[in-house]
């Protein structure tokens, strides 16, 4: 099967386009499919790319580069753990959209916030600050976890933890996290739930963080 695509991808742009109408003329197409036809197909396809996924080593190249990380080129991992948070997303949506029990247990959860904070680095690439600066993220509840944005002498960096003194403090909960992470928040809405200590300018970019191909 020839997956190349139909069009110029010159610009994260237009891979979101080009996705948008992959997804597109896959709804109309499956319309005309019975539940039960769509329900069969999704068995034995998920199963499938379990068996492939299970057979990638972590830590070799990915056909495809994480670009909402802005990574031209990424490791299995990581491109695996961006494809779990879609899941997960999808999932979580439609749980909320007809009263299910949510996947917010850490089991569930944490995973998928340890993928979409990194791409606070990206995030931050065009932001000034002296080298040696920091921003702690830390999301409550159950599921959450500390993270600390450190500004090194040409780029930032993510790691796990939290500095000693930290320039800025970033606080929220873990259903504020996962709904801004993948746009179900705007930023206004966003700024009466997160608590800022140090440096406001700092975390204004966390208010338009996305860690979703939109």
């Amino acid at each position: 099967m020839d997956s190349t695509p139909d069009r110029p991808i010159a610009s994260y742009q237009d891979l979101v386009d080009y996705l948008n109408q992959l997804n597109a003329d896959w709804v109309k197409a499956m319309r005309r499919m019975s539940p039960s036809v769509l329900m069969e197909l999704l068995d034995r396809g998920e199963l499938e790319l379990h068996h492939y996924f299970a057979s990638l080593d972590p830590e070799a190249p990915a056909r495809f580069g994480v670009a909402w990380a802005g990574e031209e080129h990424s490791l299995n991992w990581f491109d695996l753990g961006r494809e779990y948070t879609e899941r997960w997303i999808h999932q979580q949506q439609i749980r909320e959209a007809v009263g299910a029990s949510l996947l917010s247990d850490r089991a569930w959860l944490h995973p998928a916030l340890d993928i979409f904070v990194r791409v606070l680095p990206f995030t931050y690439r065009t932001v000034p600050a002296d080298p040696g600066a920091t921003l702690r993220l830390e999301i409550s509840g159950p599921a959450g976890g500390v993270w600390t944005l450190a500004r090194g002498e040409e780029s930032w960096a993510l790691f796990t933890g939290s500095p000693t003194e930290p320039s800025t403090g970033v606080d929220l909960d873990q259903e504020t996290a996962w709904k801004l992470f993948s746009k179900g928040l705007s930023p206004e809405t966003a700024r009466q739930r997160v608590h800022v200590e140090g440096d406001p300018q700092l975390a204004d970019p966390v208010y338009g963080v996305v860690a979703v191909m939109a």
